[in-house]
């Protein structure tokens, strides 16, 4: 966590319109370790779980994606954005 290795990921294009006719978009988290490269969600957030540091990546992922929606918004006014946190929420 203290060495910003985690990003959050949107796909190319990945700005689509809902049935209620808003943008909405998905995205996730990836860590971008540094030796591995570029690891999925599934790769590392049950080491995250067991070592405890899971709620340091909720954290992070809420703030990120509240700080980036802002700079999305310019481009599309009535982006949505779902944040879905972990199950046991």
């Amino acid at each position: 966590m203290d060495r910003n290795e985690l990003e959050l990921w949107v796909p190319a294009g990945g700005v689509t319109r809902d049935r209620r006719g808003h943008d909405s978009l998905e995205g996730s988290v990836r860590w971008n370790h540094p030796t591995r490269g570029l690891l999925k969600p599934e790769e590392f957030i049950p080491i995250a779980y067991a070592t405890g540091v899971i709620e340091q990546i909720d954290e992070w992922v809420l703030t990120t994606a509240a700080t980036d929606m802002s700079s999305w918004r310019k481009d599309h006014p009535d982006l949505v954005a779902w944040i879905t946190s972990r199950p046991d929420c």
